[in-house]
């Protein structure tokens, strides 16, 4: 099994990259399990009913986000081929990156909050220049939230993937990081991209270890 997981900011096009990714692959007879940590739990869990309060506090975001990315990590297919992220915990690595300069208690912070989920084993960083960023939100007419929809947000947020990634190659669980300028690619060839990557991965991953790579979900 291997856990490829899609990084980058809001607007980037992951969701739909991962669309596309999953049809070519089922195409292949290969079936992902899809990983979202960051996605919504159902209505009724009480993190999810407790947003409408305390969503304006970060220290309940940061909570929240966590919940979310241990449940939806229980709820994976640890037999599944392959697992596709539409996040990882390398997001709330990202996210908070340059608030602690004590950047190895910010992972273990982390990765005590986020117990459930691993570290991906290939991270692909979907990378948009700010202006075409800020005109798919303008264009697509959906609240980001001020913190994440102006220029000196997604400066901060892709400074700080940068020098996470950098960081962790000095870690012994580091993941392959591979970084994709898609700003001038359509979704689909941005996808067909993606699709090359991930077959490219797999068959280099079944090459070395007759087809088994063990994550550790």
């Amino acid at each position: 099994m291997v856990y490829i997981a899609l990084e980058g900011l809001k607007g980037a096009g992951k969701t739909t990259a991962i669309e596309y990714v999953s049809a070519v692959l089922k195409q292949r007879r290969i079936t992902p399990a899809i990983l979202a940590p960051t996605r919504p739990m159902p209505d009724d869990v009480w993190w999810e009913r407790a947003y409408a309060h305390f969503g304006s506090e970060d220290a309940f975001r940061e909570a929240l986000y966590a919940a979310r990315s241990n449940y939806h990590a229980s709820k994976i297919n640890r037999h599944a081929p392959l697992i596709l992220g539409d996040r990882s915990i390398i997001t709330s690595l990202a996210i908070r990156w340059h608030q602690d300069a004590d950047k190895e208690r910010r992972i273990k912070h982390v990765r005590q909050s986020e117990y459930l989920i691993p570290m991906p084993d290939w991270v692909i960083q979907l990378d948009v220049s700010d202006e075409e960023l800020l005109r798919r939100y303008h264009s697509r007419n959906r609240c980001y939230g001020t913190d994440e929809e102006n220029l000196a947000s997604i400066r901060q947020i892709r400074s700080n993937y940068c020098q996470l990634r950098h960081y962790l190659t000095t870690q012994s669980d580091k993941p392959q990081w591979q970084v994709l300028d898609c700003t001038h690619h359509s979704r689909d060839e941005t996808g067909q991209q993606l699709a090359d990557m991930v077959v490219h991965i797999l068959a280099s991953t079944q090459s070395t270890s007759s087809g088994c790579v063990e994550v550790g979900i």
